[in-house]
């Protein structure tokens, strides 16, 4: 693989031994969005309209260098397009209803640069192609270090459909000081999703393990030199992944939703608002029954069957939401005060509605090969390779999972996401023109969904095999997805903004917000759970701080401005009419979590590594991001204390500008031009520091190596509007 620059290319820069290459990739991109609407309004006043909007897109994200050469992006065709029906029924000046039915269709495919190919087959790997299975071509994912990771994202290579059909209707009667709210919102989702959890191409994961001081040493406490990229050139991999997709899933769902809402205007000045919802959103089924739910207490997949399509998953019928609001001015608006409590109840954005049981075994085979003895070799690239496809033995509808099987287990009373939201807040006008609010926002999340491996042993000494918590009822797998729902967060936020409508050309925004945020939705150590509490890092990140400002400026120029007021049609077209707008971003830097150097716990799952230093100082520069002096590998079978958020990574700045202006060409015909200066300012983005501890077994430890957003591109445009 290294013999020629066939999968790696040359160094652009061979004086350098990271961040040695780069390259500029042209991504094309193609898209083509149609909408076309139709409204008709009845002689008693009834409206009818239908919508329907169409998006294409074809996007192409070559790599740099070669084909082979891992990106962020991938290669994909959407072909997506949202239908609407809407009639809109008034009995009386009191009394109107509201009937909407929807159909919205995500359709996508998506393949990465090196589908089709059959590297893994030229570089002599074992079990690397099935012709039947064209996600398994391309080339493995080879992580050795800091060297770049070839083949494609785990989740590419697939197709992704979800079709969701909704039915609204709201009944809103007025009458006296209430205004009474009634409906009904029920959806039906079906999807189909062919990505498998690891990816089907392979991955070999290396670490320096085996070629330390303490290799095929068992009980070694203190590994010293060693690095992934020798023990990749040994073929010696720390872990071997690789699934396969061996059906074509067809998932449904039902959310029903009823409601009912009264806003009441006790006073002049004071209205309260009453709402309850209920909600049920029933568990996936799968329109085949191919699903299956690893079963903690006999050791096998329970299937799917008719009466139990949701295999060992009961539906949660308590989806109760009451919601309280209220506001008040005591002087005709010029003060108001507002305040709101409520509960919601969401599916989650992965595991919970789907991605979970209908990608279980046999139906997704997914293959995780882990070192059980620490330090001691398991197989090698050309020796054992990839796991290969396997045949399913079912007996009395269960099933015993093969050797190395990643498996999924869901409880039975698993439910949907609850968030409970409070916030109180005062709003001032200052002056006909301005205004300024002041909020204290609350959230706190409950039954969130979290999924980790919890088929893992207390740290300490002797192959994991046997010292496996599952080990007696499940001894040949090592990884037991644990798909729940006990994940909980809080967030608090003081709000402040002022706002500024148009005067004398100029009106704007400035927002601060000053947060916290945590919660243990993050998972590192499966077995205390207390530590995985911290500030968020993963899908709501701490941001203590952030500030917008917005801003519209009409230039003073041309007839009825400050300047050229009374200037003829030339130097008025010329002049006259143009606008500024600009957006401006700043906010805290994200929270860091950091990895210890080694596995020194022997218990399945990734330690921390131990801060040393009272705190730890931020010096701010690429080269050296905070003081690594502080950071060491935790004892030998000793948890890390660095926790989450310690240290946080580089701030975000960005100052967008635009200019444009309208020309009228005809009585129905606009032409607008636009200049757009994204990141005026060319105010490099850092990404987050490298956080692999230590600097002896990483080189970039404390680094900065990458940005996180683009350096300044200025566009031009026109839009003709007739």
């Amino acid at each position: 693989m290294v013999a020629n620059d066939s999968i790696w290319p040359a160094a652009t820069d061979p004086n350098s031994i990271s961040s040695n290459f780069k390259a500029n990739t042209t991504e094309t991109d193609r898209l083509h969005v149609g909408d076309i609407k139709v409204d008709y309004q009845f002689p008693n006043g009834d409206r009818l309209f239908a919508r329907e909007s169409y998006q294409r897109r074809d996007l192409t994200a070559p790599s740099p260098g070669t084909r082979f050469i891992r990106i962020d992006d991938v290669n994909s065709a959407p072909r997506d397009h949202n239908t609407a029906i809407g009639y809109d029924h008034t009995f009386s000046q009191s009394m109107i209803n509201t009937l909407r039915l929807g159909f919205n269709r995500f359709y996508t495919v998506t393949s990465g640069n090196d589908f089709q190919t059959q590297e893994n087959q030229t570089l002599g790997i074992p079990n690397s192609v099935y012709p039947a299975f064209p996600a398994t071509t391309g080339i493995a994912n080879f992580e050795p270090g800091n060297i770049a990771v070839t083949g494609t994202q785990g989740w590419t290579d697939a197709r992704r459909i979800t079709n969701a059909y909704q039915l609204t209707d709201n009944f809103t009667m007025v009458f006296g000081k209430h205004t009474v709210t009634v409906g009904g919102d029920y959806r039906r989702l079906q999807a189909s999703l062919t990505n498998a959890d690891q990816n089907q191409s392979g991955e070999f994961d290396f670490s320096s393990d085996y070629t330390s001081s303490c290799v095929n040493q068992p009980n070694c406490a203190t590994p010293s030199g060693g690095y992934p990229f020798a023990s990749f050139l040994l073929g010696l991999p720390s872990s071997v992944k690789r699934g396969f997709v061996n059906t074509l899933p067809a998932t449904r769902a039902n959310l029903l939703a009823v409601y009912a809402q009264d806003d009441w205007r006790i006073t002049e000045g004071l209205t309260l608002n009453l709402a309850l919802r209920w909600d049920l959103i029933t568990p996936p089924i799968d329109k085949a029954n191919r699903r299956s739910n690893f079963n903690l207490q006999t050791g096998l997949l329970d299937m799917a069957r008719d009466g139990n399509r949701s295999p060992n998953v009961d539906t949660y019928y308590g989806g109760y939401s009451p919601r309280v609001g209220f506001a008040y001015t005591p002087n005709h608006g010029l003060t108001a005060i507002r305040g709101a409590y409520g509960i919601t109840h969401f599916p989650g954005n992965f595991g919970g509605m789907g991605g979970a049981l209908e990608r279980n075994y046999p139906f997704f085979q997914q293959f995780n090969v882990a070192q059980q003895t620490q330090y001691t070799p398991f197989a090698t690239v050309a020796g054992e390779g990839l796991p290969g496809l396997t045949s399913p033995v079912i007996s009395d509808n269960k099933i015993p999972p093969p050797p190395n099987t990643s498996v999924t287990a869901m409880p039975r009373n698993f439910q949907v996401d609850v968030a409970t939201a409070w916030n109180v807040g005062i709003q001032q006008q200052l002056t006909q023109k301005s205004a300024f609010s002041l909020t204290y926002v609350g959230t706190k999340g409950t039954h969130l969904y979290r999924g980790r491996n919890i088929d893992v042993a207390q740290p300490g000494p002797g192959s994991l095999t046997t010292r496996r918590i599952y080990s007696s009822i499940a001894p040949n797998i090592n990884d037991i997805e644990y798909r729940a729902s006990d994940g909980k967060s809080i967030y608090h936020a003081l709000q402040a903004q002022v706002t500024k409508a148009t005067s004398y050309g100029l009106e704007g925004r400035i927002a601060y917000t000053w947060a916290k945020e945590l919660d243990n939705t993050s998972i590192w150590n499966p077995l205390i759970d207390r530590l995985n509490w911290g500030v968020g890092i993963n899908q709501a990140p701490d941001t203590p701080q952030s500030l917008i400002v917005t801003a519209i400026y009409e230039l003073p120029f041309g007839r009825g401005r400050m300047f050229f007021s009374r200037t003829n049609g030339f130097v008025n077209t010329a002049l006259g009419g143009w606008q500024f707008s600009t957006t401006t971003r700043a906010q805290s830097g994200m929270p860091l979590k950091f990895n210890a150097a080694y596995d020194n716990l022997n218990a399945g799952f990734t330690n921390r590594a131990s801060i040393t230093c009272p705190s730890v100082r931020v010096y701010g520069a690429p080269d050296r991001w905070f003081d690594t002096s502080c950071f060491t590998t935790p004892d030998l079978y000793q948890y890390g204390n660095s926790g989450y958020g310690r240290v946080r990574g580089p701030a975000y700045v960005n100052a967008d500008l635009t200019l444009s202006k309208i020309f009228s060409l005809t009585e129905d015909t606009r032409l607008q031009v636009q200049a757009d200066a994204f990141n005026l300012t060319n105010t490099p983005h850092y990404a987050n520091p490298s956080t692999d501890c230590c600097t002896t077994n990483n080189s970039n430890f404390g680094k900065v190596t990458s940005t996180n957003g683009s350096p300044r591109q200025i566009q031009l445009g026109a839009h003709v509007n007739f």
